[in-house]
């Protein structure tokens, strides 16, 4: 995986699920194939509902998803559950993108 992305179209320091995924977590879950799925809705509150039962997870910037599987043409992700992540192809095979994915929607956090 060359790049990394926090998907965040604005800076956010946050670790916490649904914010940045820190550098540790982004490389434990490189190991984990995760469930392929579909992006069934992004809503602008942040909550993605995902194919397949999987439910639904929560990330803070809706809009940098949408941009992201708008580069790929296609709503499939790998949700790594263990992990918090989902990833997003980019438009070449090194590239991904991963959005932090909480279970929990933390719209009280400010990102900063």
């Amino acid at each position: 995986m060359d790049i990394l992305s926090n998907g965040d179209s604005s800076p956010c320091t946050n670790y916490r699920a649904g914010h940045t995924v820190h550098v540790i977590q982004a490389l434990r879950s490189a190991a984990d194939p995760g469930v392929v799925c579909r992006v069934i809705a992004i809503g602008d509150d942040g909550v993605i509902v995902l194919s397949d039962g999987l439910g639904s997870v929560w990330h803070h910037d809706p809009a940098a998803l949408r941009r992201a599987l708008q580069v790929n043409g296609d709503e499939s992700v790998i949700y790594k559950a263990a992990w918090s992540v989902l990833v997003v192809q980019g438009a070449t095979p090194e590239r991904k993108s991963l959005f932090s994915a909480s279970k929990h929607y933390d719209t009280e956090t400010v990102c900063r």
